[in-house]
């Protein structure tokens, strides 16, 4: 019996990691059909897992990570009883993906229960970041103002199957560490998974996202430092260093990469993202405007906010100067999700963070480096974009923070080695 769940279990994982490679590639999952997909996949796994537990009775996972995930659902589904948001319609829309999180989560969070399949998700998320820095670097030399050839979004600066580059930086800071730990170790997939780092290098390389340059450049050296540092422990002096001559390239092909990242091409993109942008009749706002604005919409409504997913129709109530222009996004997701939903969205990143401490607390360097270091980065980046409004990158963070929470039960190595 141990070993049949095991398999189910297993044929879950790769189901939802086939799901991750759907939602990146398809987009980032922006599309009304794109949700679809993903959605009716996770409500029709849990479905199937309410149906197995209740004929095979099992011990589902615990975490307190369903917290804030849920506070955020349940303040969205207040607002829509209570007629409390600026738009309905995208409070509805962005609940329906809250509920998609929170059960994809919970799915995650059961069949990781087992090290090999932690393993193996791992080993995914790494292939995913060099697939889609193939696909990007492609998209970047052959086809530079659309996605795969065909897709247009004029304004925007498409790279890869995202409309931003910072949402591509976003992908790759969250899996790089783990992937290039995962090279050091895995002796059997060596070769591949240094490919796949590689092409995650390069192709944040010539992204000119100089704050994803400088994050992967952060993560980049502190792995390399702590492979080194786990190397030097297990293994002998002839054969640890090759392992400091690679962490001195590595630190040398990042210097390049910095190098050529504060191009003043480069410098030249950033600073438009800071300054008003003069077009005649145009107007517009500054990222000191909208956080301005933003905090006086926070005030208006501190208890439940504008409504989840509402920032746009609230914003365009308080904007100081009507032109036409529509700020849909704050492009910083941290005062994005407060004026949404209130001091439930601060309390639940704050919660957030704390149990992401407490779940590292007492786990190797690995769990530190691989996991809590690249959740850190990517809330970190999160402040100054906003790459949680991109479905298909909040499924890839609660990958990884599904694998810091996940715990090993002896049933499950038992049905593991079966």
């Amino acid at each position: 019996m141990a070993a049949t769940f095991f398999n189910f279990r297993r044929r879950t994982t790769s189901v939802l990691t086939a799901l991750l490679f759907f939602a990146v590639l398809a987009f980032g999952a922006t599309d009304p059909w794109a949700f679809a997909v993903v959605a009716c996949t996770v409500f029709l796994l849990a479905a199937a897992w309410t149906a197995r537990i209740l004929r095979h009775p099992y011990q589902t996972a615990f975490s307190w990570f369903y917290v804030p995930l849920a506070v955020v659902a349940v303040v969205g589904l207040i607002q829509m009883t209570l007629d409390r948001t600026a738009s309905r319609y995208r409070t509805a829309g962005e609940l329906g993906w809250w509920l998609v999180y929170c059960a994809f989560f919970a799915l995650l969070l059961n069949v990781l229960s087992d090290i090999s399949l932690r393993r193996d998700v791992q080993r995914r998320l790494a292939y995913l970041g060099g697939l889609v820095s193939v696909v990007a670097i492609a998209q970047w030399v052959f086809s530079p103002q659309a996605a795969y050839g065909f897709r247009r979004a004029p304004g925007a600066d498409i790279f890869g199957p995202f409309v931003d580059v910072e949402n591509f930086a976003f992908l790759v800071e969250l899996v790089f560490p783990s992937a290039l730990l995962l090279a050091f170790r895995d002796s059997e997939r060596k070769l591949s998974l240094f490919a796949s780092c590689t092409a995650m290098v390069a192709a944040v390389g010539v992204s000119g996202s100089l704050v994803g340059q400088g994050l992967l450049a952060l993560e980049f050296v502190i792995t390399l430092l702590a492979a080194t540092y786990l190397a030097a422990r297990t293994m002998s002096r002839r054969t640890w260093r090759p392992q400091a001559l690679l962490t001195a390239l590595g630190a040398t092909a990042i210097a390049v990469v910095l190098f050529v990242g504060l191009s003043a091409d480069v410098r030249e993109r950033l600073t438009q993202g800071f300054e008003p942008v003069d077009t005649p009749g145009v107007f517009v706002l500054t990222r000191g405007d909208v956080l301005r604005t933003s905090w006086q919409l926070f005030q208006q409504q501190p208890a439940l906010g504008h409504g989840l997913g509402a920032f746009g129709p609230a914003f365009s109530s308080a904007v100081p100067r009507q032109d036409g222009f529509h700020w849909e996004h704050g492009h910083t997701d941290p005062v994005e999700l407060a004026v949404e939903i209130g001091l439930a969205g601060i309390l639940a990143q704050a919660l957030m963070l704390a149990l992401i401490l407490v779940a590292a607390r007492g786990r190797d360097l690995r769990a530190w480096v691989g996991l809590v270091l690249p959740l850190t980065v990517a809330w970190g980046h999160s402040w100054i974009r906003s790459p949680l409004r991109i479905p298909a990158l909040v499924l890839v963070a609660l990958t990884v923070l599904a694998l810091l929470a996940a715990r090993s039960d002896s049933g499950a190595r038992t049905a593991s080695q079966a």
